[in-house]
């Protein structure tokens, strides 16, 4: 298991009634389930992705970024078309990684924008550690191109 999964794994926050986990599972996750979103996706899954998916499950970072199973998609239009969205934000803002590089991208659906977040999923672990699991703040921290939604 790589630092930064064991890191989100043990981390915890303060709550109104003492500290729970920063990550929050709401399904478990098997490797048969993401071998059918593979399928779905026509991709194989970022290594770092799967085995965080199989170690914590679908749930909740930080009670920002979440994880479910629906939210996983190939996207069809605009510049990051092809890339496959794995999570969503608490603003509906989308994440995702290239197939072919595992690169992940931010994209604000509200500001119709995008911007790299990270060159591997591994990078973006690491970068949510380092921020303390604020990926909206780094997101929105970053310097963003228009994303074109319609062809």
């Amino acid at each position: 298991m790589s630092e930064a999964l064991s890191a989100i794994r043990t981390a915890r926050r303060r709550s109104f009634f003492g500290r729970k986990p920063m990550y929050e599972q709401h399904a478990l996750v098997s490797d048969t389930d993401l071998d059918g979103v593979e399928a779905h996706a026509l991709c194989r899954l970022p290594l770092e992705l799967r085995e965080m998916l199989v170690t914590l499950g679908y749930g909740d970072l930080n009670d920002e970024l979440s994880f479910r199973r629906e939210w996983w998609h190939v996207l069809e239009v605009g510049q990051l078309k092809g890339h496959v969205v794995f999570a969503q934000d608490d603003r509906g803002n989308l994440y995702t990684f290239a197939p072919d590089i595992g690169a992940v991208h931010y994209i604000d659906r509200f500001d119709r924008s995008y911007a790299l977040l990270a060159s591997s999923f591994e990078a973006f672990l690491r970068g949510l550690v380092e921020r303390n699991f604020e990926v909206v703040t780094w997101a929105e921290s970053l310097a963003q191109e228009p994303y074109a939604f319609s062809a």
